[in-house]
């Protein structure tokens, strides 16, 4: 649901102050608020830590007046049994991976175009709150309040036989995807086979020749598949994932005023400093890989030029289904533009 005029302006103007962590505790209500947060990742991955960190600050700057129950690796539910669990009152905040909210509306598709979503923009508080808002359209019926996008990495393709220098070197393979609905698609736009695997197989699925290649982060490369898995390919900001920050609407309207916006200048102030800590960690564990003897082919900004436009005919298709949201992400995009000129 959209955010009030109210809150639009008092949480861009504490972010862009620079007041995260100096927000005052709220006090005005006596009652305590139950807030139960969930995420299928165990306590040691970001997200959930990032939720831990919520629960914690939340508390204190209520002065306990909400109080945070956090239940982390599925213990209660799988992120997307969550999300379809807001609005009864069994959960109030989950992080799910974007794309499992194509459940609800394919138009959260538009968060997998290729280079849609960029690093540069993202860190730019006036274009993230607004990305933020044209999502919220998208939730309007469902007792779902979106309050901000946190990021998981730059997607690579990786793979263990073959070294793969460009796109062309993927057709005709089976490749390991999950997720977006729209990056299914485009598989077949590009040329290779998407196979649906999930991470616990990929490596095993990799070295018996089930699949060819994975898309994946490059996180997922040193933690899961290793660095005897040598080859990748690197087309910078082609699919920038992200998490969406969730909360129970009505568990939201709920709230005294001054709980309410401290819950969501909170969110909003952890996804303003998590993206950049994020590109950092990323550059950080591209690194290591390197320094482990991997080889990772990264695109040129003229072949990146060229891969735009051999996609633009599925983008231009998202954007004929899903016309008005399409035109508003193109409107941010050009007062993006307009404002850097």
């Amino acid at each position: 649901m959209k955010r009030s005029f109210f809150y639009s302006i008092l949480i861009a103007l504490t972010l862009m102050s620079g007041c995260t962590g100096q927000t005052s505790v709220a006090t005005s209500s006596e009652k305590t608020y139950e807030m139960i947060m969930t995420s299928e990742v165990p306590e040691s991955h970001f997200k959930s830590q990032l939720m831990m960190e919520f629960a914690e600050e939340i508390e204190r700057r209520t002065d306990g007046g909400i109080q945070v129950e956090f239940f982390a690796a599925g213990q209660l539910y799988k992120d997307i049994s969550a999300v379809r669990s807001l609005g009864t009152g069994a959960v109030h905040s989950v992080w799910p991976i974007s794309s499992q909210l194509e459940s609800i509306d394919n138009g959260f598709g538009i968060l997998a175009l290729p280079f849609a979503i960029t690093d540069d923009n993202m860190l730019k508080t006036g274009y993230r709150l607004e990305l933020v808002d044209i999502l919220s359209e998208l939730l309007t019926d469902q007792d779902i309040s979106i309050q901000g996008l946190i990021r998981s990495s730059d997607l690579m393709y990786i793979s263990e036989r073959e070294e793969l220098t460009s796109m062309e070197d993927l057709k005709g393979k089976k490749v390991r995807l999950t997720g977006s609905v729209f990056l299914l698609n485009l598989a077949e736009t590009l040329g290779y086979s998407a196979v649906a695997i999930s991470a616990s197989e990929m490596s095993t699925s990799l070295s018996q020749g089930v699949i060819d290649a994975v898309f994946t982060s490059a996180d997922g490369w040193l933690t899961v598949l290793g660095t005897s898995v040598e080859y990748g390919y690197h087309a910078p900001g082609k699919n920038v994932q992200t998490y969406s920050i969730l909360f129970d609407q009505r568990w939201l309207d709920d709230l005294p005023e001054d709980y309410r916006y401290e819950v969501e200048s909170l969110a909003q102030e952890i996804a303003a400093r998590q993206w950049a800590e994020a590109m950092q960690k990323e550059e950080e564990i591209i690194e290591v890989l390197l320094e482990e003897g991997v080889t990772i082919h990264t695109e040129t900004e003229e072949n990146i030029e060229k891969m735009k436009e051999d996609m633009q005919p599925a983008v231009e298709k998202f954007g004929e289904e899903n016309q008005q949201l399409y035109d508003r992400f193109l409107q941010l995009e050009r007062t993006v533009e307009e404002e850097s000129e």
